[in-house]
């Protein structure tokens, strides 16, 4: 058997360690904390109908109270309701991101008022929380008559009590999608049975010879306070059908959850006019007149027979054991957006990869032990349905304040309903208990309190990391623990259902009484079955569903990525017809997807039929385009295999631009070629074509200065120094240019080159100038790399060149040496002087051909020395900088390849 963790959905934030003093961060920035689709449409529906089956908790006391003037309070209530369920349609198209439905809407409408809102969610979240409770307790209570009446004994209530308490939550702690399962199982048939009660009854009431008639004889006196008193409870019932609303985000179709309060909308009429006409005419019930079971199966013996004992009893069982799902499944969801939205603890926003919200859920099942441990139905009803009624009443508020605004619908209506429901609520509340009122009042305050103190204690698990680290991955050995508390939950319920199945049949044994054995067997049927169904929610169901949820995201990011690849993708049979084509390849074949199946690939590629039979993997091709264009399409195939069939995968990238680059390319570096062959040329022609007329400036320049020398004037001797001055700067500036040109164009190969031999030819051929400025050279070892000669030899010459010329007042004292790290491929080598030195903002100019810090005047040159040595270096794969101050000397650092790469020898 595998092993189905609870896993999140991980995000970088999935790295957050845990720590016991983390503090809580922020629900709605982690993606850990969202929901996503997990639920079918008719899942969501049957979370949504299970409010109309409260009606069976709030119809018979308010018409054993009211008689036939329940009718009158029933009407307004169920015309609000339908408009509320189409207001909350509205709102959650508007707002598809939220959870929660209706009291997460009022927060938003009242966001200007965030105590309000908060107080709203509160309510509301205590009225759902308390419908798990109240559930069980009636079921409990109903099955210890049933016991009492059989004379069977020795059956603890409060056991039983807290046993059907806690089943739906093992169930929602299993998942959300299990639940919902289990949910649908019940919900079928009890929904079912509770139309067929109403429109049986009302035919039978309208055409049955034996009815008492479709009308009342007398609607009797109407009394305000107890029509205001019973309207108080009943809106827990007929608002409640808008709980669909609150699994939006749970939803795989969202616009099929906004029909579901559509049709519920449609069926509030017929279940709470429809049902309570029926009830009305025909229960008959005298003492204990405000008993659901007494009145239903009175009401319904005319025309179910006995077969209504049954049927009752299990629609009864039925609709607790649903409450307390929905209420398990819709209480967290309330919590969860109020965390997103920041106006309740982030550690609420925490929700699992099965859509569980553990804390949330936490706090739920606390919420209901509590109101279990209090136990007076009356008055956990009376307390829960205040805050409730709040709720809606503060929804109206919100959708008056609103008005205008795209999300709201009816704001006058609003406005009415808001004023009446103002003065129901105070009358009704009145009316039951002031001092339940005071306190259905005061509990959303609690649990805000609660809220707050959970905020400032952010320990254990009251904190979001706490969570993210439970709902994490888990290593081998902590998946081995969690299927074994999985097999241990499952062993207890199976336990549990046999233990229960055979303790019935057995007390069944010794019921004489015909329609008690029906009904302890149709309340055991149902609990045996949905303690069944909650043990495969615990085994089979979750791995099923994780089987399922994993081929639908494989499928669904399978479409996403072929509708999103830029490239086209074909899919093709074993025909070569194609089966499947993305949107991608309408464009490469300028024809509709629905065209392109069935099509033979060959046709539309010619020559891939070939290449495929060659086992080529990828090849290029040529397609002519319908507007005479033409396109050249790389093809890549790969073959898929399912063991039944071969198919392969055609993915085709448009080259076209690639291929029209590639032409231009070698277009322009032929032109290059070209270009530089005629550089050279023109190079050659400068090294001769141009100082030829120099040289003959400078000549006839001497002849002319020593013919006039004693009858030319002063002025006349300087102009003619001046011409044979600029001949010669000139001429240096041709030889340096042709220099710097020759660096690429006439370079050697690349040589073993001893760096020491090097240096100290330069120093020979600069003897002179040493000698002249009685320079000192400090020359350490140098290493031997690969490189040209002769241009290593120009590169040192100029930068020793450079430290002589640019002395100071002192001495040139010049040092060369280098750095090589160990285990680097680069060497450093230094030449660093004592001279005038310069400001480094200059640094990039001083390796620009003719820049020059300093006049001619001051020292002689061309400015091109600097700008041969960069380029040099740069065609070894090296690079030259300097680092000075003026007046502090300037050390120059050329860094190149110890070795040069083989292909760059051979290039050159």
């Amino acid at each position: 058997m595998s092993v189905s963790t609870d896993v999140p959905v991980v995000t970088s934030s999935a790295s957050i360690p845990y720590k016991k003093n983390n503090p809580p961060q922020s629900a709605s920035s982690l993606s850990f904390f969202r929901l996503f689709p997990s639920l079918s449409s008719l899942e969501v529906w049957g979370f949504g109908f299970t409010g109309f089956l409260l009606w069976l908790g709030t119809a018979p006391g308010a018409h054993s109270e009211l008689g036939p003037q329940a009718i009158l309070m029933w009407l307004p209530l169920v015309v609000v309701g339908i408009l509320i369920n189409l207001q909350v349609r509205h709102m959650a198209a508007h707002w598809p991101e939220m959870a929660g439905g209706t009291p997460n809407y009022t927060a938003r409408l009242l966001k200007n008022h965030p105590w309000l809102a908060r107080y709203v969610g509160m309510a509301y979240f205590q009225g759902w929380a308390s419908v798990p409770t109240v559930s069980a307790i009636i079921l409990a209570d109903i099955i210890m008559t049933n016991l009492d009446i059989a004379g069977i004994t020795g059956v603890p209530p409060w056991t039983l009590k807290v046993a059907l308490t806690a089943l739906a939550f093992v169930v929602a702690f299993a998942g959300t999608r299990a639940l919902s399962i289990l949910h649908l199982f019940f919900v079928v048939p009890a929904f079912g049975l509770l139309v067929a009660f109403c429109v049986q009854g009302l035919g039978w009431l309208a055409f049955s010879a034996n009815s008492p008639g479709f009308m009342p004889e007398t609607w009797g006196h109407f009394d305000f306070i107890l029509w205001a008193k019973w309207c108080f409870v009943a809106t827990y019932a007929v608002y409640a059908v808008e709980t669909s609303s609150s699994f939006m985000v749970d939803s795989k179709r969202p616009q099929n959850t906004l029909l579901c309060l559509s049709a519920a909308a449609l069926l509030i009429p017929l279940i709470f006019i429809g049902g309570s006409w029926v009830l009305m005419r025909s229960s008959g019930v005298s003492g204990n007149a405000d008993n659901v079971y007494l009145n239903l199966l009175n009401a319904s013996l005319p025309f179910w027979g006995k077969s209504a004992y049954f049927i009752v009893i299990s629609l009864i069982t039925a609709g607790c054991l649903l409450s307390c799902a929905t209420g398990c499944a819709n209480s967290p969801r309330v919590l969860y957006q109020m965390a997103l939205d920041g106006q309740a603890a982030p550690v609420f926003g925490v929700a699992s990869r099965r859509n569980v919200p553990g804390p949330a859920l936490v706090l739920t099942l606390l919420v209901s032990l509590v109101f279990l441990l209090w136990g007076n139905v009356a008055r956990v009803l009376m307390v829960t349905c205040t805050g409730y009624f709040f709720c809606f009443i503060a929804m109206h508020l919100g959708l008056w304040l609103n008005r205008g605004k795209p999300e709201v619908r009816w704001p006058w209506w609003s406005l009415g309903f808001f004023v009446v429901e103002v003065i129901i609520f105070v009358v009704g509340g009145l009316a039951w208990s002031g001092v339940d009122f005071l306190m259905g009042l005061a509990f959303p305050a609690v649990l805000m309190g609660l809220d707050s103190l959970i905020r400032r204690i952010p320990r254990g698990p009251l904190q979001v990391a706490w969570w993210i680290h439970l709902y994490r991955p888990r290593p081998y050995v902590q998946k081995i623990d969690s299927l074994a508390s999985h097999v241990t939950v499952t062993l207890v319920l199976v336990s549990v259902a046999l233990t229960l199945g055979w303790g019935i049949n057995y007390l069944l044994g010794n019921v004489e009484i015909a329609h008690l054995r029906l009904n302890l067997f149709g309340i055991s049927l149902q609990i045996t079955g949905f303690i069944a169904i909650a043990a495969a929610c615990w085994t089979t169901l979750p791995q099923l569903s994780s089987i399922s949820e994993a081929r639908e995201q494989a499928a669904a990011e399978a479409q996403h990525l072929l509708r999103s690849a830029l490239d086209a993708i074909l899919v093709v049979d074993e025909r070569g017809l194609i089966r499947l084509a993305n949107p991608a390849a309408e464009d490469i074949f300028t024809l509709p997807q629905e065209r392109l199946r069935g099509r033979h690939l060959d046709d539309l590629i010619p020559g891939v039929d070939a290449a495929i039979a060659k086992g080529e993997k990828r090849s290029e091709h040529r397609l002519a385009q319908a507007n005479g264009s033409l396109r050249i399409v790389e093809v890549a195939i790969a073959d898929i295999s399912d063991g039944q069939m071969n198919e392969r995968s055609i993915i085709l990238h448009d080259i076209t631009e690639r291929k029209q680059a590639e032409e231009k390319l070698q277009q322009f570096s032929a032109h290059l070629e070209h270009s530089n062959r005629e550089l050279q040329d023109f190079a050659s022609v400068a090294a001769h074509d141009l100082q030829e007329p120099l040289r003959k400036i400078t000549a006839f320049g001497e002849r002319l200065q020593d013919l006039c020398a004693t009858t030319m004037n002063e002025q006349a001797l300087d102009y003619l120094r001046r011409m044979r001055n600029a001949a010669e700067r000139m001429q240096s500036l041709i030889t340096d240019l042709l220099t710097l040109s020759r660096v690429t164009t006439r370079g050697q190969p690349f040589v073993t080159v001893h760096l020491n031999q090097i240096v100290k030819e330069v120093l020979s051929d600069l003897e002179v100038a040493i000698e002249k400025h009685q320079a000192k050279i400090e020359l350490q070892d140098l290493p031997v790399i690969s490189a040209d000669p002769m241009q290593m030899r120009q590169l040192l010459q100029n930068l020793i060149g450079n430290a002589l010329k640019f002395k100071g007042e002192a001495a040139p004292v010049v040092k060369i040496y280098a750095t090589v790290t160990p285990g680097s491929s680069m060497c450093q080598i230094m030449v660093a002087d004592n001279g005038i030195g310069f400001n480094e903002k200059y640094l990039d100019r001083i390796f620009t051909a003719f820049e020059r810090l300093h006049g001619r005047d001051t020292y002689e040159g061309t400015g091109i020395g600097l700008a041969v040595c960069r380029k040099i270096a740069e065609r070894h794969n090296g690079g030259i900088t300097a680092k000075s101050a003026p007046g502090m000397g300037a050390t120059f650092i050329v860094t190149l390849p110890v070795l040069q790469l083989k292909e760059n020898n051979n290039e050159h």
